[in-house]
């Protein structure tokens, strides 16, 4: 079971009583897999969104998130521009840094086919982090930085 509760008190954008100005706390979603996965049995839509957790982790003091590529709504496909630019917005209004992403992939498959979708999907994805302004694509532990591999500017 992941670690990511929700809080007893409703969530608010005051923000934490006291914040810790020498280390830069910072989330990968994938530490809150469990919440991001629920879907609502009615229509089968995501219940806890990246929107909710930048919302959280402002009520709680961390200021920087890695927002895992497959907890946006439209995974695998990219998110349009003007989704994008508001969770950057967002981010930005709650002064939360965007810290890196990451999405899903299989670059040791044996399958040519498999692998070669593995390196269109990150291409794809390198373009989102460049963006939000991430400075790193994590690939199975391998960061990347979108703006060094040229192919994002």
């Amino acid at each position: 079971m992941n670690s990511c509760k929700q809080n007893e008190e409703p969530v608010t954008n005051e923000g934490p009583k006291e914040i810790r100005k020498d280390i830069l706390f910072s989330l990968n979603a994938y530490s809150c897999a469990d919440l991001m996965k629920l879907k609502d049995f009615r229509d089968n839509e995501q219940v806890y969104s990246l929107l909710n957790l930048l919302d959280w982790c402002h009520s709680n003091g961390i200021t920087g998130l890695d927002p895992t590529g497959y907890f946006f709504p439209t995974y695998t496909e990219v998110p349009s521009d003007e989704y994008l630019e508001n969770f950057k917005n967002k981010t930005a209004e709650l002064g939360i840094t965007l810290t890196g992403t990451a999405i899903r992939n299989n670059f040791a498959s044996p399958d040519p086919k498999v692998r070669a979708e593995g390196v269109e999907l990150a291409k794809k994805w390198i373009v989102v982090a460049s963006k939000l302004g991430a400075p790193a694509h994590n690939y199975g532990g391998i960061y990347w930085a979108a703006i060094d591999l040229g192919i994002a500017k």
